[in-house]
């Protein structure tokens, strides 16, 4: 028996993937997809609300077909997540964008919540360098006045 059952009691096997509620539950963790998940990104289970987040966004864009290639997408706020490099590596095409460094709180790159550049989400276990290079581009944005040129991709997250 995994260390996470004994969060779910009479629990002896991950339910079918049932990923996921709008409210993160800790049988999600336990399901088959959440276990792949981490393994695509090569982190524990952890029962954390932030991989809950990253898989859900994750299982949500699979499921709708966007997670292919050709697809764009944009992420705000990206901070220093995986989903960036995890999409590029499966062909997307991805811009990443977080708020410019004077207008974000100081301690946000204590907590790998802010990106400065490319390189904060470049994860050599996710995805090559040089497809990384081709599909993830990085710039900044404050989401109180998006640029205009931002528009046109399949999928968004923030």
């Amino acid at each position: 028996m995994s260390w996470i059952t004994g969060f779910l009691p009479n629990r002896q096997s991950p339910p079918a993937n049932t990923l996921f509620n709008a409210t993160p539950l800790a049988q999600d963790f336990l399901t088959n997809e959440m276990i792949a998940f981490t393994k695509s990104i090569s982190h524990p289970i952890q029962l954390h609300r932030k991989l809950w987040e990253w898989a859900f966004i994750a299982h949500h864009l699979k499921r709708e077909g966007m997670i292919a290639p050709s697809s764009r997408g944009l992420a705000f706020g990206v901070g220093k997540e995986m989903l960036p490099a995890l999409f590029a590596s499966n062909g997307c095409e991805i811009v990443a964008t977080d708020g410019p460094s004077d207008i974000v709180k100081p301690d946000w790159a204590l907590t790998n919540q802010h990106a400065a550049d490319r390189e904060n989400i470049y994860y050599a276990h996710i995805i090559d360098r040089a497809v990384f290079e081709r599909n993830v581009s990085f710039e900044t944005c404050d989401m109180n006045a998006i640029s205009s040129h931002l528009r046109g991709f399949d999928f968004c997250w923030s």
